[in-house]
């Protein structure tokens, strides 16, 4: 968090979506998904309204899923389409595994990503995980 505060307010660098991307990966994968939320609302506030680029949410979604925080991966999606972001074709896939491998426990939040995943215009699932859920 100290390196994007020193980029971003002393130094007046806006870090462009890769640099923000390659922060959130390592938060979560040092297992401080805590650190990755904060930087994913800093990076919200800056924003003034604007939608994220698509691979920021990409893998603030996926870390999300990833760590067991369902319910704010889907607050992030939910964020992506009310902004009107562009998320990449895969980007729900964690969130939806982690959705399914809770079962029934995890089925009214899999039915809100598949409505959101129709607005947004993007596969939920790939093909053989869809056939799998179906069955």
């Amino acid at each position: 968090m100290t390196a994007f505060e020193v980029m971003t307010e002393k130094q007046g660098i806006d870090p462009c979506p890769e640099t923000i991307v390659s922060m959130l990966q390592i938060c979560f994968q040092c297992r401080q998904p805590s650190k990755g939320l904060e930087l994913i609302e800093k990076v919200r506030a800056q924003s003034n309204g604007r939608p994220l680029d698509g691979s920021i949410y990409d893998a603030a979604i996926s870390g999300c899923g990833s760590s067991g925080l369902i319910s704010q991966g889907i607050a992030l999606v939910e964020d992506a389409a009310k902004h009107g972001a562009s998320l990449p074709s895969g980007a729900l896939t964690v969130l939806a595994q982690a959705l399914q491998h809770q079962g029934q426990t995890g089925a009214v939040e899999l039915e809100r990503l598949r409505e959101l995943a129709e607005q947004l215009n993007i596969n939920l699932l790939p093909a053989e995980l869809a056939v799998a859920a179906s069955d």
